[in-house]
């Protein structure tokens, strides 16, 4: 069972939406960057796509579920830490292993 009903679990969605606009447009176009980059064989390319990713991924984890889906989900503050270890081994992969692409 869900800690959570699904009507608090779309509210959060909401909340969250709004606190952050218009973040989701540069979202967006970062993700479009990131896409475009991967037919750019080179090591800038690499590293701004992990770079692209780390973001997304440490937003993801701070932000949403730190500061808002732990306000329903007592586990949620785990996925934000998760996530922003995460963030950290995209950043770092490029530099660590350096035939990451």
């Amino acid at each position: 069972m869900m800690p959570f009903t699904q009507e608090e679990f779309f509210n959060v969605f909401a909340v969250y939406n709004a606190a952050i606009w218009p973040l989701p447009l540069l979202t967006y176009i970062l993700g479009a960057v990131a896409v475009i980059l991967t037919f750019w064989p080179s090591k800038v390319g690499t590293l701004l796509i992990s770079a692209i990713l780390a973001l997304m991924w440490l937003v993801n984890g701070a932000a949403y579920h730190w500061s808002f889906f732990a306000e329903i989900n007592p586990v949620a503050r785990g996925f934000g830490i998760i996530f922003v270890i995460q963030a950290l081994l995209l950043i770092g992969a490029p530099f660590i292993w350096t035939s990451f692409r």
